[in-house]
C-alpha cells in the first residue's frame, strides 16, 4: 500500500545545458506534490551549468535540491550515481531542458495508489521549440513494446525497482531507458499505465545536437538495438519474436520494413546489405 508523504526523487543528468536547466528546475520546484528531493549530476559540463544550479539552490533554500559533480561519463551513469543518491520510493529521470506540469507527480502518485501493483506510470508529452505538438503514446502490448519503445525516459517507477535489476545499462548510448524498462518488466510484470494527458514538455532544440537527434543522424540507433535484441534474445523469443518471427512480421506489416527488422538483419547478415 503506498503511504502518505512518501519521497519522490527526481534526477536530472545535466551536461552543458547552462541556457536551459534552470528553467526545468523551476518546473520541478512548482510541482503541486511538496515531498520531493532533486538530485543533478553535472555530467562533466563546460560551461556555466553547476553555477546556474547552485545559484538556484541558494536562493532556494527551502527546497532539498542537491547538486554532484562527475567526470563526463554519458547520461546513464549520470542517472545511475543519482539512484544511489536518492532517498524516494519513487525516482523521475529528467532531462535538464525539459519541464513538467505542475501535477505531474502527484498524478502519478494517485496512479500508484489506486493501483499498487503497477510498476511504471507515465503521460503524453508536448513538444515544445523546434517543434510544437502533444502526442500519447502507444498503448503498451508486450509484443509492440518489444519491437518499439512506448515508455517514456520520465515515467515514475520504484527505485528497488531499478536497483532490483541494476540501474541502467552504462554501456548504450541511447535507448537506455528502453533497455531498463525490458528488465524491468521481465522481473516485476507488464504492469503500466499511461496517465491520458500531455503532462511532460519535451524541447526540441533549434539546433539539431541533442543525444536523439545526433543518434538519429548516426548509425548508433542500429548498433543499440543489436545489442537490446541480443541482450534479451530469451526474452524475445518467449514472446514469439525470434528471428524468423521478426522478419516474417515485417514481411506482412510493410510500415516496419524501414523501421529496425531491416536493419537488424543487415546487422546480421552484413553481406546481404545493400549498396
Amino acid at each position: 500500500m503506498i503511504k502518505d508523504n512518501i519521497l519522490v526523487s527526481v534526477i536530472i543528468p545535466a551536461f552543458n545545458v547552462e541556457e536551459t536547466i534552470e528553467e526545468c528546475l523551476i518546473s520541478v520546484a512548482n510541482q503541486a506534490y511538496s515531498h520531493i528531493e532533486v538530485i543533478v549530476i553535472d555530467d562533466g559540463s563546460s560551461d556555466a551549468t553547476t553555477s546556474v544550479v547552485e545559484s538556484f539552490i541558494l536562493t532556494n533554500k527551502f527546497l532539498k535540491f542537491s547538486i554532484f559533480i562527475q567526470e563526463n561519463q554519458g547520461p546513464s551513469k549520470a542517472r545511475n550515481v543519482g539512484i544511489e543518491k536518492a532517498r524516494g520510493e519513487f525516482v523521475v529521470f529528467m532531462d535538464a531542458d525539459d519541464r513538467v506540469d505542475p501535477s505531474y507527480i502527484v498524478r502519478c502518485l494517485e496512479m500508484f495508489k489506486r493501483k499498487p501493483s503497477l510498476n511504471l506510470v507515465y503521460s503524453g508529452i508536448r513538444n515544445f521549440g523546434r517543434e510544437n505538438n502533444a502526442f500519447l503514446f502507444n498503448a503498451f502490448e508486450i509484443s509492440s513494446f518489444l519491437r518499439a519503445n512506448v515508455i517514456p525516459i520520465f515515467a515514475m517507477v520504484r527505485r528497488e525497482q531499478v536497483m532490483g535489476v541494476g540501474g541502467f545499462d552504462e554501456s548504450l548510448k541511447n535507448h537506455e531507458d528502453w533497455e531498463l524498462w525490458i528488465r524491468i518488466i521481465q522481473k516485476f510484470g507488464a504492469h503500466v499505465y499511461q496517465i491520458p494527458e500531455h503532462l511532460y514538455f519535451y524541447r526540441k532544440r533549434e539546433v539539431r545536437n541533442s543525444i536523439t537527434d545526433l543518434s538519429q543522424a548516426s548509425q548508433t540507433i542500429e548498433q543499440s538495438f543489436y545489442y537490446i535484441y541480443k541482450k534479451h534474445y530469451a526474452y524475445y523469443l518467449s514472446n514469439k519474436l525470434g528471428i524468423h518471427q521478426l522478419f516474417l512480421k515485417a514481411k506482412y506489416q510493410e510500415k516496419y520494413n524501414n523501421v529496425w527488422y531491416r536493419k537488424l538483419y543487415y546487422l546480421l547478415f552484413p553481406n546481404k546489405r545493400k549498396d
